[in-house]
């Protein structure tokens, strides 16, 4: 995490485990004037429109992984399944193109006056090393009891299948001892956590802390 701001706008980073609810707080932060940059949403973009992308791609696993000019998600899904060197060779190719469009939107956000603050809403934040472009980071925590339910109903995941998940990230205590602020998301709605959130901007906005 920076010592000192890098912009006139702040970023903020969102930390949890999987299934806190960092994406919904970060639609949360969108409302009370934030900009969120998704890395998911970048990388749908990226696979749909970036003819580079595509290109490095087709020369490292084939044709077949464009065929039509589109890159084929389920091809690539086959490739790498099982296949730990294929997939490190796929992450580092999707990675710096994210890491680039992450960075080109930052620059454009980081002096508006519209934008309160920039929100990265982005997998594997810590471990990728994007915490140096935070100036603050915030940990967005819920019971394992609450995640598991959550992550079961988004995408049908068993207990077993998040632990394997968890077990390749830094452990949430690291995350969580890190951030500048805390935010407990155990209900399931909004009204305890929008609360929570609008109490920190305010205090980042004011420079508190």
């Amino acid at each position: 995490m920076s010592s000192s701001k890098k912009s006139q706008t702040p970023v903020i980073g969102l930390l949890g485990g999987i299934g806190a609810g960092k994406s919904f707080a970060a639609q949360i932060f969108s409302r009370l004037g934030c900009v969120v940059i998704n890395a998911d949403e970048i990388v749908a973009k990226l696979y749909r429109d970036s003819e580079r992308l595509k290109l490095e791609i087709e020369k490292n696993f084939g044709s077949e992984a464009a065929a039509g000019g589109t890159i084929n998600r389920k091809y690539l899904a086959e490739q790498v399944f099982a296949d730990d060197e294929k997939l490190e060779k796929l992450n580092s190719i999707t990675h710096k193109a994210v890491l680039e469009e992450i960075e080109t939107q930052k620059e454009k956000l980081k002096d508006s006056a519209s934008c309160r603050a920039i929100i990265y809403d982005i997998p594997l934040l810590l471990e990728k090393g994007l915490e140096k472009d935070c100036d603050y980071l915030i940990y967005i925590e819920a019971n394992k009891a609450v995640r598991r339910k959550r992550v079961k109903h988004r995408s049908g995941l068993s207990e077993k299948e998040l632990e394997m998940r968890e077990k390749n990230q830094i452990l949430l205590d690291k995350k969580k001892n890190i951030a500048n602020y805390k935010i407990v998301n155990n209900s399931l709605g909004e009204e305890k956590l929008v609360p929570q959130i609008e109490q920190i901007l305010t205090e980042i906005m004011s420079g508190k802390k």
